[in-house]
């Protein structure tokens, strides 16, 4: 997207006039709330933001945990009977409802979520895991910290191969494997499973509670500097999403290759799904889920060509990613060329004869159209910013 450059000298006039101020800023001007008219309130907004947008997710999240943990019971009793099939179905599918969740609510981090012992990581700490982690806990019979449990932990559990480990073959995890049979194997795992998923459910109870209890107009020192907080929050699209979930799996140089082990929900296979509700979480924050959201906030401040513009790179990026037949790791998986990959991811072509491949190098160019408003026109004609997090990035 070009920057309107007519509006810039008004724009810097508007910023000194308001501080500036942004999500991490210490500036006593409150940008939002100078911005109070009869259309727009500045506490509306965040009230609405966490009411619709934050809230819904987190104690749905905590609802999905229950059906994991009583479906996740359910399997491990059929172990070895008609039913173990259908009820393995029934615990993947509570998973997936989870990672719906999960997914928006990376887009939402603010407040309690953002906690780094506490909050959304604690239930999901991808890309930062490891399966031959979860394997030491499974031989150890005892839950484990960190990325050895919560919702990654699930997924190996639940998807991950039957009868096999994920540790080197000279480990005291292959050795331990080697003298039981595969139903052994998968009865350890299932004990594991049902430790991880009573952890969960407190996990994810204890956050559901927090922002059921969290006012974000007052846990900062200015409205301007809370709304900051979800305005930085959008970013993840930028560094995560675009960068880790889509640019990680494509060669971005002559001498680079695709890269299919990158992709998130090895197991699973549903890094598709992923980067949609990725997406579709940083809309429903943005509009507050069609209540008052930072879209009536740039509204309010005369610019609603951004949010026109916001609106639509981000539905724009998701219909180019539901427009991927197959999963993602397959379409990489198969890929072979890699200038028409570098070429695509530079123009956006595509259509419904494109190949699945063709379809997600073109979704590097789709999410870049949001990204770079974004970091463009977003924070250079308002009072956000960029934060230190997403800063230093050259697309």
């Amino acid at each position: 997207m070009k920057f309107k450059l007519s509006l810039l000298t008004a724009a810097v006039a508007a910023l000194v006039g308001c501080g500036g101020s942004g999500g991490s800023s210490s500036s006593t001007a409150d940008a939002c709330s100078e911005l109070n008219s009869n259309t727009f309130n500045c506490n509306q907004m965040l009230s609405d933001i966490v009411e619709h947008a934050i809230r819904p997710s987190t104690t749905a999240l905590s609802e999905a945990s229950q059906t994991l943990h009583d479906t996740t019971d359910t399997y491990c009793a059929a172990l070895g009977q008609d039913t173990e099939t259908t009820a393995l179905t029934s615990a993947k599918n509570a998973w997936s409802t989870a990672m719906v969740e999960v997914q928006q609510l990376n887009a939402m981090e603010i407040g309690p979520l953002a906690n780094s012992e506490t909050g959304l990581e604690a239930v999901y700490a991808w890309p930062i895991v490891s399966s031959c982690l979860v394997d030491i806990q499974v031989k150890a019979a005892e839950l484990g910290p960190d990325n050895r449990a919560g919702l990654f932990a699930m997924e190996y559990l639940l998807f991950g191969p039957v009868g096999e480990t994920s540790c080197a073959a000279d480990s005291d995890v292959a050795t331990w494997a080697e003298d039981l049979t595969v139903d052994e194997i998968q009865l350890a795992r299932c004990d594991y499973a049902k430790l991880v998923a009573d952890d969960l459910i407190i996990k994810t109870a204890a956050l559901a509670t927090a922002m059921n209890e969290y006012d974000l107009a007052s846990a900062n020192e200015s409205d301007q500097v809370s709304a900051g907080l979800v305005s930085d929050a959008l970013f993840y699209i930028d560094k995560q999403t675009k960068d880790v979930k889509i640019k990680g799996l494509l060669p971005q140089a002559d001498d680079e290759t695709f890269d299919a082990s990158a992709a998130e929900s090895q197991f699973a296979q549903m890094s598709k799904e992923h980067i949609i509700y990725n997406l579709q979480g940083a809309r429903k924050l943005f509009t507050a889920d069609a209540n008052v959201g930072l879209d009536d906030y740039l509204i309010a401040s005369g610019q609603q060509s951004i949010v026109d513009d916001m609106l639509a790179t981000m539905d724009a990026a998701i219909t180019n990613v539901e427009a991927i037949e197959d999963t993602v790791f397959a379409a990489v998986n198969g890929a072979d060329s890699q200038a028409t990959c570098t070429n695509l991811g530079a123009s956006g072509t595509y259509d419904g004869a494109s190949s699945d491949i063709d379809t997600f190098c073109a979704l590097q160019y789709s999410i870049k159209q949001f990204t770079d408003v974004l970091k463009g026109d977003y924070t250079l004609l308002t009072s956000f910013t960029v934060p230190a997090s997403a800063g230093g990035d050259a697309d």
